[in-house]
């Protein structure tokens, strides 16, 4: 059975993140002033006295914080398992990248200003490590209990067509994320989906009065989607999950976004990435740095050209002769 305790178990990871970036953050500044050459003339100088200033601590502490609930806030906490390790990571290593702005603000408002740049180096590598190592651990330890049959999200599928098989589908090629398919509620039973049968629609309360689930996935088809209300009531009764595979799911992309016009709801089935202010912003910029660095690049080649032009052609090389009366 899934585990009940999820918001405990989350609790327990925002902790354990926030004691290891602030550990990262301490030894960050040990290393620095106990291993590292100095640079400047007559040793650290004024980033020691700063490093040994009690602000420091509070201000590793609180960027320790800070940086744990901007996790909090982009899902990294989610108990969703469809989200992989390498996206988590990749917005950890970005969200630690913009702790490291923040950290440097929260140094200018308490003036301390001779701050060592090898320890936000430090801070940063050692930080983002320490989360990330802490996420592969703790994956390879569900995986091990999923193997021995803990920790595994039962779910009951409510559909037998298409869009259940093609669930059931995706299930088996990624059988790590720990969901099991007790059975499969449909109006005839449907022999190659390979999973128990439970009986029909009408038998979905009293499915669920008998066995402890902790999902209820809808893969039903059109033409049977006048059922959804009764689907819907008999989950709420039970206080059950639901998770719905709609029937046009090929056409939908990824990661679908949904706007809302008053009571309507609207899918973007055909979004650009460009349609982002922020992608569209990057790559406008991308654009006139590359311009930029094609410009300096070829310069010695127009150099070239023109003085190729002067030499082998009579009066200025960028003017057109007078025409003749």
């Amino acid at each position: 059975m899934l585990e009940k305790n999820q918001r405990f178990k989350s609790l327990l990871y925002v902790l354990a993140d926030a004691a290891l970036l602030f550990i990262g953050f301490l030894l960050a500044n040990y290393i620095r002033f106990n291993y590292v050459r100095y640079f400047e003339p007559g040793g650290a100088g004024p980033a020691l006295a700063v490093a040994r200033d009690p602000r420091n601590i509070i201000a590793g502490l609180a960027t320790s914080l800070v940086l744990v609930l901007i996790y909090w806030v982009a899902g990294i906490y989610s108990t969703t398992r469809l989200r992989g390790l390498a996206e988590r990571c990749t917005k950890i290593a970005v969200i630690n990248a913009a702790g490291l702005l923040i950290f440097i603000g929260a140094l200018y408002l308490m003036h301390l200003d001779d701050y060592s740049r090898i320890v936000l180096a430090l801070f940063y590598i050692l930080g983002t490590a320490g989360v990330v190592i802490e996420r592969m651990v703790l994956r390879w330890v569900d995986r091990a209990r999923r193997r021995k049959g803990l920790g595994l999200r039962h779910i009951l599928l409510v559909g037998g067509g298409k869009s259940a098989a093609l669930y059931l589908r995706a299930l088996e090629h990624n059988p790590y994320y720990g969901f099991v398919v007790d059975g499969y509620l449909a109006g005839i039973e449907e022999p190659g989906l390979g999973v128990r049968y439970m009986g029909s629609y009408d038998a979905l309360s009293a499915r669920l009065d008998e066995i402890a689930v902790d999902e209820v996935v809808v893969a039903l088809e059109a033409d049977e989607i006048e059922l959804l209300p009764h689907v819907f009531a008999a989950c709420d009764k039970n206080g059950v999950r639901i998770t719905m595979v709609p029937f046009y799911s090929d056409y939908l992309p990824a990661r679908p976004t949904i706007d809302v016009l008053d009571e309507c709801k609207l899918i973007n089935v055909r979004q650009t990435p460009f349609d982002n202010l922020l992608n569209a912003a990057v790559k406008r910029g991308l654009d006139i740095i590359g311009s930029l660095i094609l410009i300096i690049l070829t310069s010695p080649v127009m150099l070239v050209t023109a003085i190729g032009v002067k030499l082998s052609s009579p009066g200025r090389s960028s003017s057109g002769r007078s025409a003749s009366a």
